[in-house]
């Protein structure tokens, strides 16, 4: 949440869009998806990594679930599971192999011969269909069909990063990008109007967006003024 214009809703929302070479931030009054879909056009053709919010399903044709996220889940469901049962699930520890199966694959891909990458997809692709199928949830207890669920949910999104060189497993490059700027938001307590927020959203995009780039956000002014104090003296 970004403290907003008094007045109005005080609570708005800090919103970071991240690629490889540019970021992109947006304060908005609403978490939905139509925040995601103004900001990525109709037409997107890229791949959207996120979290599991209900508000990015079906925002974009292609998504990448973020294992991260995805891995706490399965260490909170052991956990409770271990408090209730006194011993560790059996199924959890699978269904996290699984995950951590295709983090393994995605390492070794560059040294594999792509017949050998394909078996081992073609592995990962038949143990989710077993773990995830829904006659599994007969012999499961609650905690763990909760997961069962949550990752047949996500069933199409599980391994895209293995089909792309570029999309990570998880979002974390979007976490590390919106940490700056949730400093910025606590050190000066928010923004106080629509305006406000708009030109704290343009330079922060700007700022970021060069150092991704390599880029100084003050270069350019700098040349043109000492190109006038040359022309000056």
């Amino acid at each position: 949440p970004q403290r907003q214009p008094q007045g109005e809703e005080s609570l708005w929302w800090l919103w970071v869009f991240t690629g490889e070479e540019q970021t992109v931030f947006r304060v908005e009054p609403r978490r939905n998806r139509d925040v995601v879909q103004r900001v990525l056009s109709s037409d997107y053709d890229g791949v959207l990594v996120s979290d599991c919010l209900n508000i990015y399903d079906d925002a974009t044709p292609v998504q990448q679930k973020c294992y991260a996220h995805h891995l706490k889940a399965i260490s909170t469901a052991q956990g409770d599971y271990e408090a209730k049962a006194g011993e560790s699930s059996s199924y959890l520890s699978a269904v996290k192999g699984l995950l951590i199966g295709a983090k393994a694959l995605e390492k070794a891909k560059p040294d594999l011969p792509e017949s050998q990458t394909k078996k081992c997809r073609d592995a990962l692709e038949s143990k989710a269909d077993r773990l995830l199928a829904p006659g599994r949830a007969d012999s499961l207890t609650e905690i763990e069909d909760k997961i069962r669920r949550r990752l047949r949910k996500q069933r199409d999104h599980l391994f895209v990063f293995l089909d792309h060189e570029k999309v990570p497993a998880t979002n974390n490059r979007a976490e590390r990008q919106l940490r700056p700027a949730v400093i910025r938001r606590k050190l000066s307590c928010g923004n106080r109007t629509p305006r406000g927020a708009k030109a704290f959203e343009r330079m922060a995009s700007v700022m970021e967006t060069c150092v991704q780039q390599g880029r100084s956000v003050v270069a350019r002014n700098l040349g043109v003024a000492e190109r006038r104090v040359g022309l000056e003296d």
